[in-house]
């Protein structure tokens, strides 16, 4: 009896088992519907909430055969109990079925490397829950701090090259295309491609170059869209010309490898140029003269790797060159390395000066033409020749960027606001697109307290004498002492120290549609600011400044925050618009991407920054708050000069990269720099 009853029970469970793909093709259609609209992570609960619904069916069946044998017959109704049919139905179409969330990536440079380098593995592997895609016309990461190296020749161009698929552990996607607009309501990016003459050939083998479909043809790029659910926007900037005539036409720039490439070219061939015997005195020297336009981290350390180059291997091969080379930097601020400490500032300068390097401090560029600079300096227009100019100073907001920040800004115009990128909240997410673009590096523009909205008390901690007016010297010693709270606030103390605000503001943040807009606050120190100007200068500042610096240092610490976040939480995109918290305005997207209750929110830490002077010497500004500095906040010399070689070799995204820097200066050491073009 027991046999047949356990029988009847198994035909029961087949029979239940059978009837469930009848009801299936509904709930999978709302699934997949569901599914697509961004929906994930319900898995888990839907199976146990099924395996639940089985148990208590075979509970009552079980409860059915006990009564059967204890003596009462025919209670096979008692398994009567909600079908799982059903109740895969009802919960599929409560919970979507879960899928995997895409992420692309843009860009391959330190912020975007940043976040695939310390990205977990495991979450975007076969059995994880991110499908990645990558997409960068640049299909390697470029280590920039040695940029001016590779253009002296003194690291080779490959050693400070890392493949990006050799950062995607085989499970990742790379497109290696160029991202030309974002459409957020839409969560599709469109990309271009360059033609390759493979994809013209089949086209006319196609018959697509004549007749109707002519117009294929002579387009130069392909294209194609890729959606996505969650996009991570780390394309960087560009070279920034400040609209100065003549800059894109007659100047290097060093901003990728093929303008270091280029750069190290150009070098080697003036000087074999310069060498030759039909050359007059006059003409080698003019053929020898280098400028380059900039006082930052970039220029300071080309004009180095120059002097070097110069001293250590035309002094070597070609020593009856070595003295009619001549190299300048040209800056519009008064000193060097505005961001660093004064006293390395001063230090380098000096250093420099030794060495033999020219130094046009407080010099505005106004035009550049073949072969010489027109500038201005102490009001008066002076004319620089050269046989070469590098422009290294400013950057731009990248054209991909600008196109986001426009189409945000025709519904957030208060809100995307900056000048400089895309402003973002504390875990990095653009403003407006809810929580859908995440954007990092020079692109971002981090949350900044207003420190407007701090004037008052702003003002009664810098007037200590209490006469209600601000001086020159009283208005710098507060911003010093706040610009923890507001990082911008360390430049602007410099450059009203140097009385330069309105040039260096048009030289490093763009000219103002307002003229004078800067230039008065300058003529009102002279006299002193009361509250209503402290408050406008104040105002200023706020609109103009980003609160973090376009560096390598920045957009790294973001990328692995960025890695930490979606390692520790599943980031996925939600259906419907986001709920809207107070006045907050967002456009009106079919989906939200919510960030984890409790997440912690981005936090920069400033490390100190390295600087090469050149002849093995270095620089090293520290923050005040790191923990080992009882050496003091500003270190230089030869052995900090060690420390940067050291620390730019064990900063390399690979081992393959961190050997290769590592012989390249030891080769550097024992055989010279390559002077050829190869």
């Amino acid at each position: 009896m027991l046999r047949a009853s356990r029988r009847s029970l198994q035909r029961l469970l087949l029979q239940r088992a059978a009837a469930t793909p009848a009801a299936a093709p509904a709930a999978a259609q709302r699934a997949a519907a569901s599914s697509a609209a961004g929906g994930s992570g319900a898995a888990p609960e839907l199976a146990r909430r099924v395996n639940k619904q089985w148990a208590l069916a075979l509970a009552g069946c079980l409860g059915a055969l006990g009564a059967q044998l204890i003596g009462s017959g025919g209670a096979t109704a008692a398994c009567e109990a909600p079908t799982p049919a059903s109740a895969i139905a009802g919960e599929q179409a409560e919970a979507p079925a879960r899928r995997k969330t895409r992420i692309v990536v843009l860009g391959t440079g330190w912020g975007a490397v940043s976040f695939l380098k310390s990205l977990d593995p495991k979450t975007y592997g076969p059995d994880g829950r991110y499908e990645l895609i990558v997409v960068s016309p640049r299909s390697y990461f470029l280590y920039t701090p040695l940029l001016p190296s590779a253009a002296a020749g003194t690291v080779q161009e490959r050693s400070i090259m890392e493949p990006v698929r050799n950062l995607l552990n085989g499970s990742g996607t790379y497109f290696q295309a160029e991202a030309t607009t974002i459409d957020p309501e839409r969560r599709v990016l469109t990309c271009a491609v360059e033609k390759c003459a493979v994809c013209t050939t089949l086209e006319q083998e196609a018959g697509k170059c004549a007749g109707k479909g002519a117009t294929a043809c002579a387009a130069k790029q392909n294209t194609f869209e890729l959606p996505y659910d969650v996009l991570i926007c780390g394309v960087g900037s560009v070279n920034n010309t400040f609209g100065i005539k003549g800059v894109q036409d007659h100047c290097f720039f060093l901003k990728s490898i093929d303008d270091a490439h280029n750069l190290r070219v150009r070098i080697s061939r003036v000087i074999e140029h310069a060498g030759l015997p039909h050359l007059t005195p006059e003409e080698r020297r003019r053929h020898l003269n280098f400028v380059v336009v900039g006082g930052g981290p970039t220029g300071v350390e080309l004009a180095a790797e120059l002097h070097d180059f110069v001293q250590e291997d035309v002094g070597r091969l070609l020593p009856h060159l070595k003295s009619d080379v001549r190299i300048t930097v040209v800056d519009t601020m008064d000193h060097l390395l505005g961001a660093f400490d004064r006293q390395l500032s001063e230090y380098t300068a000096s250093h420099f000066s030794r060495a033999g390097i020219d130094l046009q401090l407080g010099t505005m560029v106004k035009s550049v033409d073949d072969g010489k600079l027109t500038v201005s300096k102490g009001g008066q227009e002076e004319t620089l020749p050269f046989g070469t100019c590098v422009w290294a100073t400013g950057v731009a907001m990248h054209p991909l960027v600008r196109g986001l920040k426009e189409t945000l800004q025709k519904q957030l115009a208060e809100v995307q606001n900056s000048r400089t990128g895309v402003v973002v909240d504390g875990h990095l997410r653009v403003k407006g697109t809810a929580g859908t673009i995440f954007c990092l590096g020079d692109a971002a523009v981090t949350h900044q307290e207003k420190s407007l909205e701090q004037a008052a008390q702003l003002f009664a901690s810098a007037d200590k004498d209490g006469d209600q007016r601000l001086s020159r010297p009283e208005v710098c010693r507060m911003l010093k002492k706040v610009k923890r709270q507001y990082p911008q606030f360390g430049e602007l103390a410099a450059l009203l120290e140097e009385g330069v605000l309105d040039r260096a503001a048009k030289g490093l943040w763009g000219t103002s549609s307002k003229p004078g807009r800067f230039s008065k606050h300058i003529d009102r120190l002279e006299r002193g600011l009361n509250f209503e100007d402290f408050k406008e200068l104040l105002g200023d500042m706020d609109t103009l400044m980003r609160s973090l610096p376009p560096t390598a240092q920045v957009a790294s610490q973001e990328g692995k925050f960025l890695a930490q976040l979606f390692s520790e939480h599943h980031i996925a995109a939600y259906p419907g618009p986001a709920p809207r918290q107070g006045a907050a305005q967002e456009l009106p997207l079919a989906v939200w991407v919510p960030v984890p209750e409790g997440a912690q929110a981005f936090h920069y830490r400033h490390m100190g920054s390295f600087a090469y002077v050149g002849v093995d010497h270095a620089i090293l500004d520290l923050p005040t708050t790191f923990p080992f500095n009882i050496l003091g906040n500003a270190l230089k010399g030869w052995l900090v000069g060690l420390t940067w070689r050291s620390f730019e070799t064990w900063r390399q995204v690979s081992l393959r990269n961190r050997l290769q820097v590592q012989s390249d200066w030891i080769r550097t050491k024992l055989f010279g720099r390559n002077i050829t073009e190869a």
